[in-house]
């Protein structure tokens, strides 16, 4: 059954996960009422799988785990029904870097210099921009 039609959303998330990703499926005869599903992320050096909960006859929802790296992962939706595992469809997902990954790395880096957001102009790069944050606590 591997290889049926699935779609999925997002196709990507940030290193450190946390939203949701939706799968749609062509088929609902793939999907029994009556069975587990799980979804698999395996990168090159670690796997992880978050259990997803039955949406409709057509859906599947389920959290998307951190990852220790920006990379390509194999995304397959895994279901068990009646004491028999079965990937039922696989594709690629993508763990990226983002502004706030490298932002909270800058803040970490930073954490023991009291300076070091002294200058707004000088914090920023390509990947993110402190000048351009609002930055009052009112």
């Amino acid at each position: 059954m591997e290889g049926c039609r699935m779609a999925f959303s997002p196709t990507e998330a940030p290193v450190y996960g946390g939203g949701n990703i939706v799968t749609a499926f062509a088929d609902h005869s793939l999907l029994a009422a009556d069975a587990e599903f799980y979804i698999l992320f395996e990168g090159s050096t670690q796997r992880h799988i978050s259990q997803a909960e039955q949406v409709n006859k057509l859906t599947l929802q389920a959290v998307i785990p951190e990852h220790d790296q920006s990379e390509v992962v194999q995304l397959s939706v895994c279901v068990f029904h009646k004491d028999e595992p079965q990937i039922i469809a696989s594709s690629d997902f993508y763990f990226v870097y983002d502004s706030a990954f490298y932002l909270a790395q800058f803040l970490v880096d930073s954490v023991y210099n009291p300076d070091a957001l002294e200058d707004l102009e000088l914090i920023r790069s390509q990947k993110f921009d402190l000048s351009n944050e609002d930055l009052s606590t009112k």
